[in-house]
């Protein structure tokens, strides 16, 4: 059989495994998953655009996408993450923090919708453009997030585990949905796949299950089970009446919705109640097996029967919290359904608090025999306070609140809830439960179940499912299952895991002795998984969202990501990574400007040119932001072994950032290509969809960008602080700030001094002048600073403008005749303008000696006193040979606006029309290259440029600004080039090359200048062949190598002595040491 392959829609391309088969990598049905939840979110979008009363369709069709997304996280977060944290640490938190962010997004679409389903808005068009946006916004998102595992998680998970070992993962996965939307699930999955591809799933379910072939039948029973995508009879249609009959109990019409007791009543099956009271006599009794098996492991000392009671409790608590969750939402309602203004008979069969307590517990991991024996006390204590509270509750319900049901209600109805609360069960834990309570029946009871489930078949499930449920109370009630059999079972699925873990408690923890000292009040625990945020607000169990009302969810209020996180970083000491956070802030500040602006193209096409100058500006910042975390803090930081795999999720953030700004930019090209042509209805029309297309592009652009520096500011700059020092940090942030030229320097300090308040703004560039210390940026920022703010006053206050006569220019510089006021030639014959060093259109005006000089270095060559370069303000055009203040441009109207050169420094006052120059902010000065971050960057403790080649080099505080050891000219203004030795130091490349033709030791430190050994072991050539005199035979002399600062002996000679150390004839001697003394 060949490969199977998805297509690729749209700007998502195929996963890396593409061509893959599922059978031999079972871990890809996450990518069917994936295909699966594409074509529902792009089918959204086009029910959405039909427009029409479409509201109905898209509630149903939402709600479910939500419902199987929300399970799809929570089996992830419990079965793969955890797997491939086992192989592979520091990948997976990124993936949890994405997963919470998600859910967040689904918050406005269901907002906009309740908008939409009550009227509650009178124009209802743009509300439902509204929801459309919020649909692309989360499609984008979730697409997003599939495409990083596609090209991560499963690759790595293909990698490092077996095609068994990820046939149990998937497996593991299903087990964690509710049985009864399994089926749909699974169904929903395949609906779209082409028949080869469907053929390969159910090839992967038979591999998943060798030796369950009912279970094997059920499944793919669920696959291939045809329904429709539209229609009340649909997929959406019936898990829509599922979740509203489920969710709203009191709106049920009883005698409509239940007409067969009588039928039952006539086939004699007991109440349904009365199997609940054996279900509460079950978790007695195991409950209080458990708290004696806690007080032997107590008494005796021996924990070796301690994993398997936890394996058995983390399973009776999974079944006690769905059958609390399932109380509180089904009987509980039904009861007051009978007593509408009375005193509701409820309580919580369990406390939250105390279960909660019991399942940190229950993630304890063994760090020795003391800590032990007093957890082993903490959990007794705990769950003996559970079950005392257990057993009153249970009390409750067995007293006065199930005899209100039994008396109320038919018992086809009981029938019907009671299943609808088995088949909401995971199906791993309703197998381990079915089979656990009925090994606790007699025989006439099993009988009794088997024939009650056969006789209320829920509509929703298969009959091939009932007889796998019936098969399940067989096999538990005839105990063809040994306790160490189910045991066994138990753990498999449970252990590690848990079914309804509290969200914050899905973390493997650590409990160190604080927590075993009553005296202590210090809290702390060390979690590798994160928690989410919105469970801990509302302290709510991670149950899922089979009860929840609908569309009751208001939109949250706007998260400033940076504020929120940076609020409690800013109370912390001075961090130069802290400059990050400020970044971010005026990114996520840009970002919704731009939403902003995009939302107004559509009724005012004058904001276009506006969109157009901010979106190029962000996007160029942006780039140059990712570029230099992707080249420079991320390698840094996985540079500590500990850390290793941590930034490659960010590193696919950033290139899927680029392709967002590519995207919009394509459009945007359109729109002004349809802007500057005439109007026709037709191209108004085309425009108006393209304005709305790149409106819903920059909010889905700001959520992804947004929620990326979210993520950056919790999982991996903390890890900043905690792994480097203050040194360390401003290295890196010296290194990011070293590739960027002085012309976009100019730009980020202009763009985000704008987004920062003064005391921020102090801050940064605080942080800048501290990591730039032993350089000349603080002279170039004042420089560059001021004479903006000069220029802009004089300007905007002033009005100035520049003189329009030439003798009117003349005048403001000098009357009469000045010396060299005629042009000068690089070229005579081919008229090109210039001097020997550099060709230019002008000459510059001289303060000094007032005098017209083609370049600085002309005047220096030709007087005996050098000019101040950023004295001069003056120069003359030589093709109109006026003289004028100092610019790119010649200003005489004659000219036209003639380039006096390619390339002009206003601070150095350099002109030139021939080779690639470029400022640099830190030396503050021009240095030939084509720029910082393309060939060459700056070290910031060296203070020079050097090349890309000598990023990895030894610095030396300001050794660029040392004279060159060998002809003593100051290297940091030098035109030659400069060469960096290994020991640090630096000398001209030309002296360099003169030096070493009689030298081999650098003449500051003496360390060696390059690898020596094919001349040392020249060197030990000689020596064998040598023979020393007898008087000096014997004699040794005390060494110091210069190469490795050993201090040692060798042997006596008149010039070459041996580290004994590294082999080195680098050394000098100390003094001799005689025969006799030794």
């Amino acid at each position: 059989m060949g490969s199977w392959k998805f297509h690729s829609e749209d700007e998502w391309p195929e996963p890396s495994a593409a061509g893959v088969r599922l059978v031999d990598a079972p871990i890809l049905f996450f990518v069917v998953t994936h295909k699966a939840f594409r074509f529902e979110l792009d089918a959204i979008l086009r029910v959405a655009a039909e427009g029409g009363e479409v509201v109905v369709e898209l509630s149903q069709r939402l709600e479910f996408l939500k419902l199987v997304y929300d399970y799809h996280s929570l089996a992830e977060h419990e079965v793969i993450f955890p797997a491939l944290d086992s192989h592979v640490k520091n990948v997976v938190r990124a993936y949890s923090l994405e997963h919470s962010s998600i859910d967040d997004s689904f918050s406005c679409i269901f907002h906009h919708l309740d908008l939409l389903i009550n009227k509650e808005e009178e124009d209802a068009s743009q509300t439902l453009q509204d929801l459309i946006s919020s649909i692309v916004t989360v499609r984008t998102v979730i697409c997003h997030h599939m495409h990083k595992e596609e090209e991560q998680i499963f690759p790595l998970l293909m990698e490092r585990c077996s095609p068994e070992e990820q046939s149990k993962l998937v497996w593991q996965y299903m087990c964690s949905f509710p049985t009864m939307l399994l089926g749909e699930f699974l169904n929903w999955t395949t609906l779209h796949l082409t028949s080869y591809v469907k053929l390969d799933v159910l090839h992967c379910i038979q591999r998943m299950l060798p030796k369950e072939r009912q279970l094997q039948e059920v499944l793919i029973s669920w696959v291939q089970h045809e329904s429709s995508s539209s229609g009340p009879n649909s997929i959406y249609g019936k898990r829509h009446q599922l979740l509203n009959g489920l969710s709203n109990i009191d709106t049920l019409n009883r005698e409509q919705q239940f007409n067969k007791a009588s039928s039952i009543h006539d086939n004699l099956v007991e109440e349904p109640v009365n199997g609940i009271h054996i279900w509460h006599a079950a978790l007695r009794r195991d409950l209080d097996q458990i708290v004696e098996e806690l007080l032997h492991i107590m008494s005796s000392n021996c924990s070796r029967s301690l994993s398997s009671v936890f394996v058995q409790l983390k399973f009776i608590v999974d079944v006690l919290i769905f059958y609390s969750k399932f109380l509180d939402k089904m009987f509980c309602n039904l009861s007051n359904l009978e007593a509408e203004n009375s005193k509701p008979l409820w309580n919580p069969l369990i406390d939250e608090c105390q279960i909660k307590a019991l399942q940190r517990l229950l993630l304890y991991e063994s760090r020795g025999s003391a800590q032990l024996e007093n957890f082993v006390e903490m959990l007794y204590q705990e769950l003996e306070s559970l079950v005392r509270g257990l057993g009153k509750n249970l009390m409750l319900l067995e007293t006065e609140v199930f005899p209100s049901i039994t008396t109320s209600f038919t018992i086809e109805m009981q029938m019907r809830l009671l299943q609808a609360c088995i088949y909401m069960m995971p199906l791993g834990l309703l197998r381990c439960a079915v089979t656990w309570f009925s090994s606790h029946l007699t025989k006439s009871q099993s009988k009794s179940i088997i024939k009650a489930v056969e006789l209320g078949l829920h509509p929703a499930l298969s009959k091939s499912f009932t007889s796998l449920l019936c098969q399940w109370i067989c096999i538990g009630n005839s105990g063809k299952i040994s306790a160490e059999t189910f045991r066994e079972d138990l753990e498999e699925m449970f252990c590690g895991r848990s079914f309804y873990l509290a969200k914050q408690n899905r973390q493997k923890t650590i409990f160190t002795d604080w927590m075993f000292n009553p005296n202590s009040t210090r809290r702390k625990i060390r979690a590798d998984f994160p928690s989410s945020s919105a469970s801990e607000e509302t302290g709510e169990m991670d149950i899922p969202m089979f009860f929840s009302q609908k569309f009751k969810r208001m939109p949250p209020l706007h998260r400033n990501l940076v504020e929120a996180d940076h609020a409690t970083s800013t109370t912390l000491e001075y961090r130069p990574m802290d400059a990050v956070f400020y970044f971010h802030r005026g990114l996520i500040k840009d970002l919704e400007y731009l939403v902003s602006l995009s939302a107004k193209l559509a009724a005012d096409v004058g904001f276009l040119t506006e969109f157009k100058k901010r979106f190029e500006l962000l996007r160029t910042i942006y780039q140059i932001h990712s570029d230099s975390e992707d080249d420079i803090a991320f390698p840094a930081l996985e540079s500590k072994g500990a850390l290793q795999n941590i930034s490659h999720s960010y590193n696919i953030d950033h290139e899927l950032g680029s392709k967002y700004f590519t995207k919009t930019s394509i459009i945007l090209e359109e729109i002004s290509k349809l802007h500057d042509q005439q109007g026709s209805n037709e191209t108004r029309a085309r425009l108006d969809k393209l304005f709305l297309e790149i409106h819903r592009n920059c909010l889905s652009l700001c959520k992804v960008l947004c929620d990326h520096m979210y993520r950056e500011e919790v999982e991996i700059f903390p890890l900043f602080r905690e792994s480097f020092s203050v040194d360390e940090e401003e290295k890196i942030i010296g290194r990011m700030l070293g590739t960027t030229g002085a012309e976009m320097l100019k730009k980020v300090i202009t763009w985000l001094m704008a987004h920062l308040t003064t005391v921020e703004q102090q801050a940064m560039v605080s942080i800048w002048l501290k990591v730039a210390k032993s350089t000349y940026f603080d002279e170039w920022l004042r420089e560059w600073w001021e004479g903006m703010v000069e220029r802009t006053v004089s300007t905007a206050e002033e009005g100035f403008r520049p003189p329009d006569a030439s003798m009117e220019v003349v005048s403001i510089y000098h009357n009469g005749d000045i010396p060299g006021q005629m042009p000068s030639y690089r070229d005579p014959l081919g008229g090109t303008f210039g001097c020997k060093h550099y060709k230019r259109n002008c000459k510059l005006l001289a303060p000094c000696c007032d005098k017209l000089y083609t370049c600085i270095r002309c005047h220096d060559e030709q007087t005996d006193h050098s000019v101040d370069r950023k004295a001069v303000t003056g120069m003359m055009c030589m093709k109109c040979m006026v003289i004028q203040p100092i610019g790119q441009k010649c200003m005489s109207q004659s000219c036209n606006g003639f380039s006096m050169g390619s390339y002009y420094c206003n601070i150095c006052k350099l002109f030139d029309d021939e080779r690639q120059i470029y400022h640099c902010p830190y030396c503050n000065l021009c240095r030939v290259g084509v720029g910082l971050g393309v060939d060459y960057f700056h070290c910031m403790t060296c203070n020079g440029c050097m090349g890309k080649s000598y990023v990895v080099h030894t610095c030396r505080e300001k050794c660029m600004e040392d004279n060159c050891p060998v002809c003593h000219e100051c290297m940091f203004r030098s035109r030659s080039k400069i060469k960096a030795l290994p020991c640090g130091h630096m000398m001209h490349s030309s002296c360099f090359q003169y030096y070493t033709c009689s030298e081999y030791i650098c003449p500051i430190c003496s360390k060696s200048l390059g690898d020596m050994q094919v001349y040392f072991r020249m060197l030990d050539d000689i020596l064998a062949e040598e023979t020393i005199p007898e008087e000096y035979s014997g004699r040794t002399q005390v060494i110091l190598c210069n190469d490795c600062e050993h201090r040692g002996t060798a042997p006596f000679h008149w010039q070459y002595h041996k580290c004994s150390n590294c082999g080195s004839y680098n050394t000098r001697t100390l003094g001799d040491v005689l025969k006799s003394m030794l």
